[in-house]
């Protein structure tokens, strides 16, 4: 695939490190708990430093991102939402909080209490990326990717989020309840995955991982997928042990799961293939200012 075009050969990152056959899996960002917000764009480059988020003091493992408002509530109200992990999965609550009382109704919110309103249980939901102030490639594919699966997917609630990290992946997209992060997508994959009528190969290469494990782990996780099909992510319980190398270059992973088809463990060796650069639109390879690990089986 040749790197997308905007003017004078400008590169990229997603379609340029597609062409370099990255495999996205363990880049899945971990959090054991997700709060969103609505916000009306434009959103700031991070969304940290909106005035909403600015002042929360979130614990470790918690991220918050903020949303593209679908309607424009009569009376006001912001819908705030809670992902929180429970096993395997996530156990979701929406809020709608007066616009007056977002600051202080986040910050009760990410303490892991609940705001003076009525909640009720979140639906299944796809985040998807559209963060155009932070890349290029998540603002155009992102908000396309958005738009379709809106009419593609009527049944699931499909929603225009902030910057969900590897924007080198795009278009990107977290599903909820299930926790799994997904790459490369376009409307085709993402509903494939969504009603599971996608090769579970062919799904295979569109990890990320699932955000309640490490890197190394998620690399582990990703083999039920190929070896067991879909049935592999129905799990209620998933855990690791994670011996990380003296040299970080490599780890071993003991991965633990219970579900419908039993309780199941696999030890496995992890290690770095490679790092790459990660590209900033616009720049070429050179000018990278960091760059990224691929994982594999060892």
């Amino acid at each position: 695939m040749t790197p997308s075009v905007d003017g004078p050969l400008e590169l990229r990152c997603a379609p340029w490190t597609l062409d370099q056959g990255v495999d996205p899996i363990g880049s899945a960002v971990e959090l054991d708990c997700l709060i969103t917000v609505e916000v009306p764009l434009p959103w700031p480059p991070d969304v940290a430093d909106h005035p909403w988020i600015a002042a929360l003091d979130a614990p470790a493992g918690t991220r918050i991102q903020t949303i593209v408002p679908d309607v424009a509530r009569p009376d006001g109200t912001v819908l705030v939402t809670r992902w929180t992990a429970d096993g395997a999965r996530f156990t979701g609550t929406d809020w709608l909080i007066p616009a007056t009382d977002v600051p202080d109704a986040l910050a009760a919110i990410a303490a892991g209490g609940d705001p003076d309103v009525p909640g009720e249980d979140a639906p299944d939901e796809i985040l998807v990326c559209g963060h155009g102030a932070r890349d290029r490639c998540c603002g155009g594919s992102g908000t396309r990717l958005a738009v379709e699966a809106r009419a593609a997917l009527p049944g699931v609630r499909i929603r225009r989020t902030s910057h969900l990290g590897g924007h080198r992946f795009a278009p990107t997209a977290l599903s909820m309840p299930d926790g799994r992060v997904w790459a490369f997508l376009d409307v085709e994959a993402l509903t494939g995955i969504v009603d599971r009528t996608l090769h579970p190969i062919d799904a295979r290469d569109h990890y990320r991982g699932h955000v309640g494990l490490s890197p190394w782990a998620q690399v582990v996780e990703a083999v039920g997928l190929s070896e067991l099909g879909w049935a592999a992510f129905d799990v209620d319980h998933l855990e690791a042990d994670v011996d990380v190398a003296p040299d970080g270059t490599s780890a071993t992973v003991t991965l633990r799961w219970d579900g419908a088809t039993g309780a199941g463990e696999r030890t496995a060796r992890v290690g770095i293939r490679r790092r790459y650069p990660v590209l900033q639109c616009g720049l070429p390879p050179e000018a990278a200012k960091k760059d990224a690990p691929e994982y594999e089986l060892l």
